[in-house]
């Protein structure tokens, strides 16, 4: 250092004896302008010129440049990369490790302190040196405008870069770079746009990773992340390169197996829209694909999810794989949950219950994370839905007793939630008891403002109905299939109000009444009212009933309905019907234990009888020969009589106006059969003390195809006495070993004959005179 101040010194000197040499035999002239430079590494350097004479005159003008430092970054292993800021006016550098030098650079004069470099794109310096340096910036004219001044602090490190190539970047630029021992390095530079799908050149020397990207070279040692699944050098095609995935590359070096890591990442950032609409009840919504951010468990990829709501953050860090289970959202009272779609992913959103969140824009941030941490916390796809989350009222189900539709199906007749059939002039009688209401709406007192909609119907208009305003909806303007909306009242009241048309066919499209309406608070609320109609038409049904066999002022019972042959609850009788069924007399929905007749009507030959009362009190009307009549147990029919005539009544119930059904029954109490040959025991004349056998033949007619006996009846006198006579052993002639026989006959055939045989015996008292008397017999119908 001390002999650069020396010769400095000298010089200045030896210009300065120059110049006064020359003033002295010349005239005067102005001394051109001195560059010195500002040295943050030197010790400051004084000069004193000693006047030679008074007469003298110096004219010198000194421009100091102030140098700043400026930081490197080795990107190989004796190159620094120094980026300038940029400024147009930047048209050159100089660069030296001795800021004494400039002054030659400037004149274009080698000195030995110079460095080689390159300069590129007016910021970027490449300098063939870890030493400091000095480098000037020159202007369009050749001035040293500005000097930078660096420093030596570049240890031999592992340098990482994350490359963000986002959406609209024109030219990005950036390289990683080991430096170990034994030279062995990757150098990758981006210059040009990166789009979503190109591949990357990674090769064993430096090189340039190219617009096309048409290749990829593994070398020995270096690892490449695609997807979810890290590939190996043997992998010598490596197929599309997911944009929004980073790699790794690992170095080895051969000489002494020393790894180093270099590593980064593609973040070609997109934004997707994959969801937008309204989301009503359960119903979810399916997004558009997307790709599988989740494979299995022995993923090298974890990839985790930020969830905004509005620009708020509700779910941080969650893992990607959690959303097969389904991750819910309590703020939107929304699952989001992923179903397999082939390959890719669908995102099913579903409504959970009511948040207080009319409309949400929920933005999903998905980050990669290799297990080096390659993008720190930088998403690398971002995916938008945006739902307008309807308030869910719910769904009501009419459970409808078909027998009510059938009895006013008509445009005009609307069924009420609270069982009343009501139209435009009238609230009719109550049929709760045929209707059965499941579900509920949601409670609100927010008044309803509007009908926005009714789905598969439009409006046809208003209607008023008992006095309540509703909106009609109409499938292609008829009266079939109608449904309407009820204006002006609170939310918490349309259970009340709802209605259905009676006037509604079976098709399943139209049994589905789904609408939005907007509430006074602006906000729209979603239900549905279904209806069901359960059970069958009213039956009418022609049956016989056979009570002969029943004893007087026993009761049959019936609670089997549908039956073409109904027994009753003991087994004692069936009602065997020639045409049609037993009819229901309970309601077909709701509460069944009660029977819901309110008026029975009975006739039989010419009488008529109508009974009226509430739903399960028992009803029964009376005639000479039966009971007939409805309580909770069943129908039921009380024999009176064992009148052999067959009687018919005609059942008929209805509750309220609804009709439910009719049974013609005819009911056989007793038998009457023709006695078609009587028979006498004729024993002839006794001889006092004999005993003697007569016998004869029955035979007559059965009413109907049954199996019958004939026995002695048990209050039979088995005697024969004295014609006008008092009755004493004497007067009696006891008769005895009674035998029938049946002789023909079968159930299917009408006639039937038996044959009768007795004795007669005598005693030596018994008195001479004419004897007679009667045998009881009994006709006996075996069920």
């Amino acid at each position: 250092m001390n002999k650069n101040r020396r010769s400095i010194t000298l010089l200045i000197y030896s210009l300065l004896l120059i110049l006064i040499s020359a003033v002295t035999f010349a005239q005067p002239k102005e001394a051109p302008n001195q560059l010195i430079t500002d040295n943050p590494y030197r010790e400051v350097t004084t000069v004193d010129a000693n006047k030679n004479r008074d007469h003298a005159e110096i004219n010198i003008t000194v421009n100091k440049l102030i140098s700043e430092k400026l930081s490197g970054e080795q990107i190989s292993e004796n190159i620094m990369m120094y980026r300038l800021p940029s400024d147009p006016e930047n048209k050159g550098v100089l660069v030296t490790e001795n800021a004494d030098d400039f002054e030659d650079l400037l004149n274009k004069k080698a000195t030995k302190n110079q460095i080689p470099f390159t300069f590129s794109e007016g910021s970027t310096v490449k300098v063939n040196s870890l030493n400091p340096v000095f480098i000037g910036v020159l202007n369009n004219r050749n001035e040293l405008k500005k000097v930078y001044f660096t420093q030596g602090e570049y240890a031999t490190q592992n340098v990482v870069e994350n490359f963000d190539f986002t959406n609209g970047a024109d030219r990005i630029e950036g390289t990683s770079h080991v430096n170990i021992a034994n030279p062995f390095y990757v150098d990758i530079t981006y210059l040009s746009k990166l789009t979503d799908g190109k591949k990357i050149s990674i090769k064993k020397e430096k090189t340039s990773v190219k617009s096309n990207f048409e290749s990829i070279e593994l070398a020995k040692g270096l690892f490449l992340y695609k997807g979810h699944k890290i590939l190996g050098a043997e992998n010598k095609d490596m197929g599309r390169l997911i944009a929004e995935e980073g790699y790794i590359v690992e170095i080895t070096n051969p000489g002494n197996n020393e790894k180093q890591e270099v590593k980064g990442y593609f973040r070609n950032h997109k934004v997707y829209n994959i969801m937008e609409g309204k989301i009503f009840g359960s119903t979810p919504i399916v997004s558009k694909e997307i790709e599988k951010l989740y494979m299995g468990s022995d993923d090298d990829v974890v990839r985790t999810l930020d969830i905004y709501v509005n620009g708020k953050m509700v779910q941080h860090d969650v893992e990607a794989q959690e959303l097969l289970n389904g991750v819910f959202i309590d703020e939107l009272k929304l699952e989001l949950k992923a179903r397999s779609s082939g390959n890719n992913w669908v995102i099913m959103a579903t409504k959970k219950g009511n948040g207080t969140v009319p409309e949400a824009s929920i933005k999903i941030d998905v980050k990669s994370s290799f297990m080096h941490n390659i993008y720190g916390n930088l998403p690398i796809v971002t995916y938008i839905l945006n739902l307008n989350l309807a308030v869910d009222l719910g769904e009501m189900v009419f459970d409808v007793d078909r027998r009510l539709q059938m009895s006013f199906k008509t445009a005009s007749h609307w069924l009420r939630g609270d069982g009343k059939i009501i139209s435009s002039v009238k609230s009719d009688t109550d049929y709760n008891a045929m209707i059965d209401i499941k579900g509920n709406f949601e409670e609100s007192s927010v008044k309803i403002k509007d009908i926005i909609s009714m789905d598969r119907r439009s409006s046809s208009g208003d209607i008023n109905l008992d006095g309540k305003e509703y909106e009609i909806f109409s499938v292609k303007g008829g009266t079939r299939d109608q449904s309407a909306v009820p204006k002006g009242i609170p939310v918490s009241q349309l259970k009340e109000y709802a209605v259905i048309s009676m006037y509604n066919s079976e098709n399943s499209d139209f049994l589905n009444n789904s609408f939005t309406l907007m509430g006074e608070d602006t906000r729209e609320y979603s239900g549905n009212i279904r209806e069901n109609y359960v059970g069958e038409e009213a039956k009418e049904g022609q049956a016989t009933l056979d009570m002969a066999h029943i004893n007087i002022d026993e009761t049959l019972v019936w609670n089997t309905t549908g039956k073409r042959k109904a027994e009753s609850t003991d087994g004692k009788g069936n009602l065997v019907f020639t045409n049609g069924e037993l009819f229901n007399w309970n309601s077909y929905v709701g509460n069944r234990s009660s029977h819901i007749v309110t008026k029975l009507v009975v006739e039989s030959e010419g009488k008529t009888e109508e009974i009226n009362g509430d739903i399960g009190e028992k009803l029964q009307a009376s005639f000479p020969d039966n009971n007939i009549g409805i309580s909770n147990e069943g129908l039921f029919i009380t024999k009176r009589t064992n009148n052999g005539k067959a009687r018919v009544y005609i059942v008929k119930a209805y509750h309220n106006e609804v009709f439910l059904g009719s049974l013609e029954v005819k009911i056989l109490n007793g038998y009457s059969f023709v006695i078609e040959e009587t028979g006498e025991l004729d024993f002839g004349e006794f001889i006092p003390g004999q005993e003697k056998t007569a016998e004869t033949k029955l035979s007559f007619t059965k009413p109907v195809e049954v199996n019958v006996d004939l026995v002695v009846s048990e209050n039979s006198n088995n005697n024969m006495f004295k014609e006008n006579s008092e009755i004493n052993e004497n007067t009696t002639i006891p008769i005895d070993d009674i035998v029938i026989k049946k002789e023909t006959g079968t159930a299917r055939e009408l006639t039937e004959s038996f044959t009768v045989s007795a004795k007669g015996k005598t005693s030596k008292n018994t008195e001479k005179g004419k004897y007679s008397g009667t045998l009881e017999l009994e006709i006996t119908v075996i069920p």
